[in-house]
């Protein structure tokens, strides 16, 4: 059933990104959907009075929540802002990440669809993607390659960016310890996601969001790898008979391999390491010799992105 006007309650972690976090909070007080509450959490020790002076001309809006701490850890920062309100009264959270970009009719459209589906936690993929600085469309899915648990379980989640989730979800997160997610991921989301489903919440996620676009800038925390090289279209597959060269990207290396396809090997010509591989659609699983398996999927530009 839906609520006539829900309290809702937008929140946000940021850590040395002044810059993003002045649009981001622009962004999200100059949305079309006004009857929100925005708590913004910043990490610092030192620049207390540098952001009151940079973020000046929104700072007396009622509705923004600003307060300072030491940096946690990523659980902890995000779950920060929420923690400073009264946030029991609130009915919708909705996770804003200090680095993407909202248009207008962002928080509208997500609520709108909160309620059409009734679960309790809204995602989306999202239709464009800005990477280094150039606009990407297509359908993006994940965060820096998918994760084994995402990809087997049927439950599934969008971006994490645009996790909107009720007061059921919250409780999971709140009930969850950083060490507890240390043991399940190295980063945050992905171990909310698995107690999610440990805890039977449901989940709906939006086939294509244009209203929000994925901001990889080469600071990022979880997708840095994922930078495009200005020049990464002219990187070139090529295939003959018996061997390919394709470009391969990681989180740690991006570099040309050789695959022996009548031998089932391969071979990373930046580093030098050996493998054999099997093929499955447009996924190749590799088994190194020195490091063990790795999945690479094979997208729209011919590069083979690190999955797990």
């Amino acid at each position: 059933m839906k609520i006539k006007r829900p309290k809702v309650l937008c929140f946000t972690t940021s850590y040395n990104r002044p810059y993003h976090i002045y649009n981001c909070i622009n962004n999200i007080l100059s949305q079309s959907y006004k009857y929100i509450t925005y708590s913004v959490g910043i990490c610092t020790n030192t620049d207390i009075d540098s952001y009151k002076d940079l973020l000046s001309n929104c700072i007396n809006d009622k509705r923004l929540k600003l307060s300072f701490h030491q940096n946690l850890s990523q659980h902890e920062n995000y779950l920060y802002p929420i923690k400073a309100t009264e946030y029991q009264k609130y009915d919708i959270f909705i996770k804003i990440d200090d680095d993407d970009i909202y248009k207008k009719d962002y928080i509208d459209y997500m609520i709108d669809n909160y309620f059409k589906y009734n679960k309790d936690v809204l995602s989306g993929y999202i239709k464009y993607q800005l990477n280094n600085n150039c606009l990407y469309k297509g359908k993006f899915d994940n965060v820096g390659g998918h994760w084994h648990e995402d990809l087997k379980s049927q439950t599934k989640f969008g971006m994490p960016f645009t996790y909107v989730f009720n007061q059921k979800a919250l409780k999971v997160l709140l009930n969850t310890t950083s060490d507890e997610l240390g043991q399940i991921h190295i980063f945050e989301d992905a171990g909310w996601r698995r107690k999610w489903r440990e805890n039977k919440i449901t989940s709906k996620v939006l086939d294509s969001i244009d209203s929000a676009i994925y901001n990889i800038h080469g600071q990022n925390i979880s997708s840095k790898h994922c930078l495009i090289d200005k020049t990464i279209e002219d990187k070139i597959y090529i295939t003959y008979k018996h061997f390919d060269i394709a470009y391969f990207m990681h989180y740690w290396w991006q570099s040309y391999c050789f695959i022996d396809k009548k031998h089932n090997k391969i071979f990373n010509i930046e580093n030098n390491h050996y493998g054999k591989f099997e093929i499955n659609k447009n996924n190749i699983i590799i088994n190194w010799d020195n490091y063990g398996t790795e999945i690479f999927k094979l997208d729209s530009n011919k590069i083979y992105q690190y999955t797990q």
